[in-house]
């Protein structure tokens, strides 16, 4: 799911939300028009439903959806519904951030959270390769499903068939030549 921020209030300026990065509080900027990948969406005992966001290396706080238009309605496979008898009602998102509410709140909150991050950055990264960007070159074609980098000849087996591969050496983003149709 792809939002787009729609901040009216501050037209003529980037907004500023303070988030959680590597377990210090920061502040990051939410600017007007720019698109942010969802990674979970809650609605807490108010009715209010928010968005978690991944902005860079930084977990930006549980902002309001109103904030926001929806530009891609489409959901990861993996996404599973939770409902909570708690202050956050309902988690949708992935098992590590949906599990519990002390999961999600783990996230963001600013505690100790090497693994779900890791985990979350390694999504978000896998997600960039679904879409296709011509302008990078393609990986070179060994075997069934064996590509090699152009640029420092590592060569790696791709079972994912993303259009897009990441050289595992180099960590050069080239266009797969065995990409399935999705």
């Amino acid at each position: 799911m792809i939002v787009r921020a729609k901040i009216t209030d501050y037209e003529n300026s980037d907004w500023y939300l303070m988030v959680s990065h590597n377990s210090k509080k920061t502040v990051l900027p939410i600017k007007k028009d720019n698109d942010y990948e969802v990674h979970a969406l809650t609605i807490n005992d108010n009715g209010i439903c928010k968005v978690l966001l991944l902005v860079g290396e930084a977990i930006a706080s549980a902002l309001p959806l109103f904030l926001f238009d929806i530009f891609d309605f489409s959901i990861p496979d993996d996404w599973v519904c939770k409902v909570f008898n708690d202050h956050i009602r309902v988690i949708y998102g992935p098992e590590i951030i949906s599990k519990s509410p002390e999961a999600y709140s783990r996230i963001w909150d600013g505690e100790d959270y090497p693994e779900p991050m890791r985990t979350l950055m390694q999504r978000a990264e896998i997600r960039k390769l679904a879409y296709l960007d011509n302008s990078k070159p393609p990986a070179n074609l060994l075997a069934d499903h064996w590509v090699m980098c152009p640029i420092c000849t590592e060569s790696w087996e791709d079972t994912l068939g993303y259009p897009m591969v990441k050289c595992p050496n180099c960590e050069e983003v080239l266009r797969n030549p065995i990409a399935r149709e999705k």
